[in-house]
């Protein structure tokens, strides 16, 4: 009896180490915060395939932020290319801009605008987790944005939470509007692929979530 109990505990421990283990045919969300500055020059990213980029302007004693573009009221946002081109960096001659970003942050006795502005200077690709398809002009749609021109997307797909295709193109510049046969999605997560050839002409993969919000 004795000699059982141990045998199964052993198969129990054996079982929970191999559950454990890190399913090496995924990989993990690479991400990387980058701090937000009152003055400087514009930062050179260098993201080969794009990692998830968010933007920190949280400051001891902020009570408010207000952000340009995109209008969010949180002290970190994640950052997606953009033509923006913040005050302060609005005379630099930028020849790979990347995306810019201002925001203010008040106090109880002041504000202060805080500036990112970015150039790559590497291959990029940027997935949006989220977008708001309401009709309001404001993040009504989602798109993968490319840099540069060579690093070509050959396929998107879009499935629901069903696993079914809602969404397919196979252009270099997808767009969905959130629909599916003429109506509008729910509220809810969906999904992605993307097969894609980087600069160095390697076939590639990406997958990941989209957020529906309104």
């Amino acid at each position: 009896m004795k000699m059982q109990r141990i045998i199964l505990i052993v198969v129990v421990l054996l079982f929970c180490m191999n559950s454990c283990k890190k399913d090496p045919t995924k990989t993990e969300r690479e991400t990387l915060t980058l701090s937000v500055t009152q003055q400087g020059s514009p930062t050179p990213v260098a993201l080969p395939d794009g990692p998830q980029i968010f933007l920190d302007a949280t400051k001891p004693g902020a009570l408010s932020y207000q952000w340009k573009p995109g209008y969010e009221k949180t002290p970190v946002i994640e950052f997606l290319p953009n033509d923006y081109f913040p005050g302060y960096w609005n005379d630099q001659p930028f020849t790979k801009f990347l995306g810019g970003y201002e925001v203010v942050v008040g106090y109880a006795d002041s504000v202060v605008t805080y500036f990112f502005a970015a150039e790559y200077i590497d291959s990029y690709m940027a997935c949006p987790n989220s977008f708001s398809p309401n009709g309001d002009g404001l993040n009504d749609f989602w798109a993968v944005a490319c840099y540069p021109d060579n690093l070509v997307i050959n396929s998107t797909n879009i499935y629901n939470a069903s696993g079914k295709k809602i969404y397919s193109a196979d252009a270099s510049h997808p767009k969905w509007y959130g629909t599916y046969e003429g109506k509008t999605c729910d509220i809810g997560t969906y999904y992605f692929t993307i097969d894609y050839t980087n600069t160095q002409g390697i076939q590639m993969a990406r997958e990941g979530e989209i957020n529906i919000m309104r």
